[in-house]
């Protein structure tokens, strides 16, 4: 109960949009107060939306009396037969750990107006900070094979799996922040010193910029045109030159981390009381709070 939560499954009477729906309920783990419900869609099928995200079906907030009811939709492969398991892969697990990020700020919030729970009026820069905190926890060496365990055998993943895959991350983070970099840079671009009637096209803006800061592999060709199109959807969408969000949120999750990693994963007391003082100061403020606020009540300094 990292957070000071039990969360526990309802099995009978789920009554969701789906048959593979799962409905859970979250309670306080000192006095067993409802807290929030959370409904988990997790296969892929015909003429559901594609990827993974979090909804809030009903927001919390003590001025209504309403808990949070949140959704969790995932898009893992279904299993062939309803006796086999459902293989997770790695991205589908990292994915998992994300939106569950989104639902605990969601779920957690402790506020007045409903408007304010979890994440949805947070600074763009800061909206993605728990969900990146969790995909943390599956990285750690005492974690993963916890989860990771062969169906047959029951033998956790072997050590030299996780070194692996933890190899991988860097190189797919390290990837990723530039990526991160290009679409933020080519966003202030064309929000600010761009001529569409000027000797560059902005083709041509999209393909020097990739150039500049992409590595070679990972250039898209002259008639690629998806990084214009993820800023063009993200601005339709409202969300303005926040392409650099996902950096901010970064650092924020990084910093939080090293928190519970400096007091020891095999502190179990430890453990529990930092996972409710994140609990009290960045869960259970939701967007009432600014988050450079929060997250200094919570690392008792601003972001390193």
């Amino acid at each position: 109960a990292l957070f000071g939560v039990i969360i526990e499954e309802q099995v009978e009477n789920v009554n969701g949009w789906h048959h593979e729906v799962r409905l859970f309920h979250v309670s306080d783990a000192k006095d067993g107060t409802h807290l929030a419900s959370l409904y988990l869609d997790p296969f892929r099928r015909r003429f559901k939306n594609t990827g993974e995200f979090t909804l809030p079906l009903i927001t919390g907030g003590s001025a209504s009396n309403t808990g949070p009811v949140v959704c969790i939709s995932c898009n893992i492969k279904t299993p062939t037969w309803d006796s086999d398991p459902a293989y997770l892969t790695l991205d589908d697990t990292v994915a998992i750990f994300h939106e569950y990020g989104h639902a605990l700020n969601l779920m957690l919030t402790n506020v007045e107006c409903g408007s304010f729970s979890g994440a949805q009026n947070v600074e763009d820069d800061a909206s993605e900070f728990v969900s990146q905190l969790m995909e943390y926890w599956i990285f750690e060496d005492k974690f993963l094979p916890v989860i990771a365990k062969n169906p047959s055998t029951g033998e956790p993943i072997p050590s030299e799996d996780i070194a692996k895959m933890k190899d991988e991350r860097v190189l797919r983070k390290g990837r990723e922040v530039l990526h991160r970099i290009a679409l933020g840079q080519l966003e202030l671009e064309l929000l600010s010193g761009f001529d569409p009637k000027g000797d560059e096209s902005i083709i041509g803006l999209q393909r020097r910029l990739a150039q500049e800061y992409l590595p070679p592999v990972d250039i898209p060709p002259k008639s690629d045109i998806s990084m214009l199109q993820q800023i063009f959807v993200s601005n339709a969408n409202g969300h303005y030159a926040s392409q650099y969000r996902y950096l901010y949120s970064e650092l924020m999750s990084s910093d939080a981390f090293e928190a519970f990693r400096d007091v020891g994963f095999q502190n179990e007391q430890g453990m529990k009381n930092i996972g409710e003082k994140f609990r009290k100061a960045i869960l259970n403020v939701g967007s009432s709070a600014s988050s450079e606020c929060a997250f200094e009540s919570f690392g008792g300094s601003p972001l390193s």
